[in-house]
């Protein structure tokens, strides 16, 4: 007698990470106002938690909302988009990798813009970055998924040169 195995849904993986996102998205806006402050990265103390958490606070109610629907609409523009053109390896691969490396990205690219005086401010918060690496990186899948190029190899080979030339101009 053979077992009846279910398969799950090949977007899955990046459904989980999407609700998890939304949950620390939600955790960090009820938090009190003088605890979220060791969660903004500020350029002149930093800390490992501000590095990559900061992606994730938000000022207020209105700074939190335009970013959470921006991150709904994207992710359900960019699934759907994901499903039709059969690229769902790809769309879970990219999905997880923007929420997981981005963050710390984009703030080192901060720190390095604040370090040789491009920035003018001392402190960065929101998610806004993340959404704005999301939409780049759906439009790369969609682009070289259209040339039929490999689009994984080549997201993968971009963000690991970007992090290779911050790490490069930081540490320099």
């Amino acid at each position: 007698m053979k077992l009846n195995k279910k398969k799950f849904s090949p977007v899955f993986p990046s459904l989980i990470s999407f609700f998890l996102v939304l949950i620390i998205l939600i955790f960090f806006q009820i938090l009190p106002q003088n605890i979220k402050t060791f969660f903004i990265l500020n350029t002149s103390f930093l800390s490992p938690l501000s590095i990559y958490f900061n992606h994730f606070v938000h000022l207020d109610f209105t700074h939190f909302f335009g970013n959470f629907i921006t991150l709904l609409i994207i992710f359900s523009i960019s699934l759907f988009l994901a499903i039709k053109t059969n690229s769902t390896k790809e769309f879970n691969s990219i999905f997880l990798t923007s929420i997981l490396l981005s963050p710390f990205l984009l703030s080192f690219l901060i720190i390095l813009l604040a370090k040789i005086n491009l920035v003018q401010q001392d402190s960065y918060l929101g998610f806004s970055g993340i959404n704005s690496f999301l939409i780049g990186s759906f439009l790369l899948l969609l682009f070289f998924k259209e040339a039929k190029i490999n689009s994984l190899i080549v997201c993968i080979n971009f963000i690991l040169s970007l992090t290779f030339i911050l790490l490069i101009a930081y540490f320099s």
